[in-house]
């Protein structure tokens, strides 16, 4: 026959459940932010709860920083609001050209959570004698044709795409003799996207 245990034996039981839950055991909260210190209560960052239980605690809810984009939020709690960010650099090109030659990205402006048209980026265009990686592959001057020349020299240039010289504000620029090889492309105007 089996017995229940006296009165003694019941507070004996309960005694480490009750230390278990001021140690911290289960269903015990408190507010914890895993991030950096500084950046706690700034834009969206916020502290979330350490959660206490088996296997182990977790906190859970907080918010931390996080890149930046143009959303009217401080994503990276730095305390500005869409400010530069990696989303803002923009580059249409063929990926392989962007950083290559004369390429290079251009900005997106944010204004009130909206990207604006990508500005001042330079696209491969058509490859001249002037020393530089026109249409950015990694070579210089090598579709150009011959670029050596007399002493005083002048010609017309334009490296933007084909069709495109005359066109609204787009013009060619001159290039000088320097040395013996033609210069830099100075005065052309090539075309941008529209804004």
């Amino acid at each position: 026959m089996l017995r229940h245990p006296g009165p003694r034996v019941r507070r004996a039981l309960r005694r480490p459940r009750r230390r278990l839950r001021r140690a911290g055991g289960r269903g015990r909260r408190d507010s914890r932010y895993p991030g950096p210190p500084a950046s706690l209560g700034i834009g969206v960052c916020a502290a979330g709860a350490l959660a206490c239980g088996a296997p182990a605690a977790a906190c859970e809810g907080a918010t931390l920083p996080g890149p930046e984009v143009c959303n009217r939020l401080d994503d990276d709690c730095d305390g500005a609001t869409d400010e530069e960010s990696d989303e803002n650099t923009c580059y249409s090109g063929p990926l392989a050209t962007r950083d290559v030659g004369l390429c290079a990205p251009g900005r997106r402006a944010c204004e009130a959570g909206v990207a604006g048209p990508c500005v001042d980026e330079v696209l491969p265009g058509s490859e001249i004698c002037d020393g530089a990686d026109n249409d950015c592959d990694g070579e210089t001057d090598e579709d150009a044709g011959d670029c050596r020349c007399d002493l005083d020299a002048r010609r017309p240039c334009y490296a933007g795409p084909a069709g495109t010289e005359g066109a609204g504000p787009c013009r060619a620029g001159s290039q000088g003799c320097v040395d013996g090889l033609w210069g830099r492309c100075e005065g052309e105007v090539g075309p941008k996207v529209e804004q």
